[in-house]
């Protein structure tokens, strides 16, 4: 068995989420410290120790109004569909605390969606932002979820509550301390969270998510931000001033890692936008002089290849993409443009990850640097595995899928044994993702469920992509296999000026730079906007059902 391992190893605190985050030596957030606050209007905000206090408040009324934890931790499912608030944050917290299992949904969901997610808990109590309280009766009806049970949560001048009835939810002043647990069996099997996988290749899952996995994920991050920070400062650095814009989803692993559990952790400061708007979230970044972005590729394209982005990210220090495959040329190019404006080489470096590992599998730790197209370096205290189809080891430096194995990784899927099963094996994980190992690092070729089998040789999707981003005239892109007689063909959806670019062009532009089994031969079409989940990650299965529609309309002429 060839397994690979970290370069370091980390000690994880044997302790609960929340004492961790409001309580532990490693947690360095001052009391006083704004941790979260609204994009638009600074003033509504929260420092550390007001979130303590409506953390208690909240989970107070959670577990003696709404019974979350009555019968003990790990057991009530609490649905939260909310845009990006403070109060959203505070959400999390207080349903742990409470002794709940925050599941966040995707506020691009229909009801119909909403609803398949809250039975799956099953849910029986819905909290949502208010522009979404029409969506979220529709969905409680269907689900069986009485109103009186469906909250509207804002955070305007305060957090507020009421019901879907209209009637208004007091917050005690009494607060409700979370129970401390030290037991690590305890730690690594009590679920507290609830997410769902994107759903681009089938169904959502729901994966399960324990204090271990988050602290795990947590605190190898804030170790190696305070060490980096220190070896700025002795090289006459100011100190990191961490300051980023929340306009991730809620609903993402990246938005409650990133979002809200890492920045409380370090002092870190999160304006929230309700929803992502590309010409606000530069104002914001430029005004609030934000030093961090951990973003997805659509956003760092649009960041490349838009002309009035200059001086937004002046002061940025720390810049991740993840949650999807980015390509070499493009990471290098908005590099390039960001060490322009920032006077400080800011680069992008590539993290990979998934639900299932609560985030980062790999990382480039803070301070180090590659432009080499790999996700870098295994995360603390995982490790990792890369076999064919098999199940056995493939030599080093060729392909084969990615498994991983720690403190990070999932212990399954909610309510689903089947693809627990399927997707674990001796406690490996099973990611779905191909890649290899070369120079120390690893590299993400794409999922393996998107390779496209062209006569018996695979293509990678991101690869095409990747290099059709770096078309002039390309803004977005991507490509699926389409079916023809035994094999499939690659083809490209392109959001393009075609009176500046047409099909042959493209086509000719792969022919220069890709091998000849991965051409174009299904063709390029020139769409309005590429179907994604709002992770960024591109809904393939919408794309196959367009090539489908389009065969049978030709196959009736």
């Amino acid at each position: 068995m060839n397994i690979y391992h970290p370069n370091e190893t980390v000690d994880i605190p044997e302790l609960d989420l929340l004492s961790v985050l409001f309580g532990n030596d490693v947690c360095y957030t001052t009391e006083d410290r704004i941790i979260h606050a609204e994009a638009d209007d600074p003033s509504v905000s929260l420092t550390r120790a007001q979130a303590r206090s409506w953390t208690k408040r909240i989970a107070y009324l959670l577990r003696y109004q709404y019974g979350v934890g009555i019968d003990g931790p790990g057991k009530d499912v609490v649905g939260v569909f909310s845009t990006g608030q403070v109060a959203l944050p505070i959400l999390f917290y207080s349903v742990i605390a409470a002794g709940g299992v925050y599941s966040a949904a995707s506020v691009a969901y229909t009801p119909s969606e909403l609803t398949r997610q809250l039975k799956n808990g099953p849910a029986n109590l819905l909290i949502c932002s208010a522009d979404l309280l029409n969506e979220a009766i529709a969905a409680a009806k269907q689900s069986g979820i009485s109103l009186d049970r469906v909250l509207a949560v804002g955070s305007r001048p305060n957090i507020a509550l009421r019901t879907a009835l209209g009637q208004t939810v007091p917050i005690p002043k009494t607060e409700l301390s979370w129970t401390k647990v030290t037991d690590l069996p305890t730690l690594s099997s009590l679920p507290i969270c609830l997410l769902y996988s994107s759903g681009t290749t089938g169904l959502p899952k729901g994966v399960t998510i324990t204090h271990r996995n988050i602290v795990a994920a947590a605190v190898p991050v804030i170790l190696s931000l305070k060490k980096w920070d220190r070896a700025q400062q002795a090289q006459g650095m100011p100190p990191f001033d961490y300051k980023a814009i929340a306009h991730l989803p809620g609903s993402h692993i990246a938005g409650v890692q990133c979002q809200v559990v890492n920045p409380t952790m370090a002092n870190g400061t999160m304006y929230w936008m309700p929803r992502f708007d590309f010409q606000k979230f530069l104002e914001y970044n430029k005004a609030y002089r934000t030093e961090w972005l951990l973003t997805v590729p659509p956003i760092w394209l649009l960041i490349l290849k838009t002309p009035t982005v200059t001086d937004q990210f002046a002061k940025l220090r720390i810049a991740l993409s993840g949650a999807a495959p980015f390509g070499r040329e493009p990471q290098k190019a908005v590099s390039k443009k960001l060490a322009a404006a920032t006077s400080r080489e800011t680069s992008v470096q590539q993290i990979w990850g998934l639900t299932e590992t609560t985030g980062a599998a790999t990382w480039v730790p803070f301070g180090e640097k590659d432009d080499s197209g790999s996700v870098g370096w295994l995360f603390p205290n995982t490790q990792a595995r890369i076999v064919d189809e098999q199940g056995h080891d493939v030599p080093k430096g060729e392909q084969g899928e990615i498994w991983i194995k720690g403190p990070i990784t999932s212990s399954g899927y909610h309510n689903n044994p089947i693809a627990t099963q399927e997707g674990y094996y001796e406690d490996w994980l099973r990611t779905g993702d191909i890649g290899f190992f070369r120079d120390n690092k690893f590299f993400c070729v794409d999922r393996k469920k998107e390779l496209i089998k062209y006569k018996g040789l695979q293509v990678a999707p991101a690869e095409l992509e990747a290099l059709l981003t770096t078309h002039p005239q390309v803004s977005d892109v991507a490509v699926i296999g389409v079916e023809s007689e035994d094999t499939e063909l690659p083809r490209a959806y392109v959001v393009a000026d075609e009176s500046k670019v047409n099909e042959q062009e493209l086509k000719d532009f792969v022919k220069d730079n890709l091998a000849p089994y991965k051409q174009l031969r299904g063709g390029v079409r020139f769409v309005k906007s590429i179907p994604k989940v709002p992770s960024g990650k591109i809904l393939r299965r919408e794309l196959k059902e367009l090539a489908k529609l389009e065969k049978q309309r030709v196959s009736k002429l």
